[in-house]
């Protein structure tokens, strides 16, 4: 069992982000990419850990950062999103997402990663 997922102070963390860095024409560097799970959307409208709302394998974070030095590369700042979830706990039908959940950053750019900083430390599933 592993700390529950809300919309709190957790964060997703993924690595290599491998981005076109200045000077022209770039070189490629590896960059850490990190998402707040504050940002979150959808997020369950019912179900509450820790007095937010708790996440499942729906939740989105539209902005992730750590890249943004790699300014030549044509997707930074991108999308985060959970590939899997629990697979015994369900909110709102889909599964609930929990530390070390899988995660992708910067529109997949940044292709593995893990919900690594914790939210809520009393609720485990």
């Amino acid at each position: 069992m592993l700390p529950a997922a809300h919309r709190g102070a957790g964060q997703n963390v993924s690595f290599p982000d491998v981005c076109l860095t200045p000077p022209a024409p770039g070189v490629p560097v590896p960059y850490t990419n990190l998402g707040m799970h504050a940002m979150a959307a959808p997020f369950s409208p019912t179900v509450m850990v820790g007095g937010l709302p708790a996440l499942n394998l729906s939740a989105k974070i539209p902005i992730t950062t750590g890249d943004e030095a790699g300014a030549l590369h044509p997707t930074i700042k991108g999308q985060g999103t959970f590939v899997a979830g629990s697979p015994t706990v369900m909110v709102d039908g889909l599964p609930a997402i929990n530390l070390t959940a899988p995660v992708t950053g910067n529109a997949m750019n940044a292709p593995k990663g893990e919900h690594l900083i914790p939210n809520a430390v009393s609720v485990f599933y």
